[in-house]
């Protein structure tokens, strides 16, 4: 059984799509921080109700700022190491930015493979571009 060639190129097409535009949305705040972030010690001031959710203090010059992240290992009074933003210290990162993009990145690629073959399956008998000629 040999794969038509439109199904074939439906499955790349559907695949670059998905995976550049979920990496353009996630993956812009990490590769800010990753590129120009200022690292910081943050200290867990609270959990929050939701799953995994802290506040985290730390200290921009003489001003103390908030922001909260999502750990769920921290505890209350527990110091992390984090990134953040120097125009802009409420956008923060727990850790190394570049893992965190790292992430983002391979997350977005797992959702653009998985679309992509849904895409296709879902074109298999219904053929959402039958009227493309080939």
């Amino acid at each position: 059984m040999t794969i038509p060639k439109k199904t074939i190129i439906l499955w790349i097409v559907s695949f670059v799509s998905l995976t550049l535009l979920l990496a353009a949305v996630n993956a812009e705040q990490s590769l800010r921080l990753a590129s120009s972030g200022v690292p910081a010690l943050a200290r867990v001031t609270a959990r929050s109700g939701e799953h995994c959710r802290v506040e985290l203090t730390f200290r921009v010059g003489d001003a103390l700022q908030h922001t909260y992240q999502d750990d769920c290992d921290a505890a209350p009074g527990q110091e992390l190491r984090i990134t953040y933003l120097a125009r802009d210290p409420r956008v923060a990162c727990i850790g190394d930015p570049l893992a965190v993009l790292l992430r983002e990145l391979v997350g977005a690629i797992v959702v653009g493979l998985v679309g992509a073959t849904f895409v296709v399956v879902a074109n298999w008998n219904r053929p959402l571009l039958r009227w493309v000629r080939w």
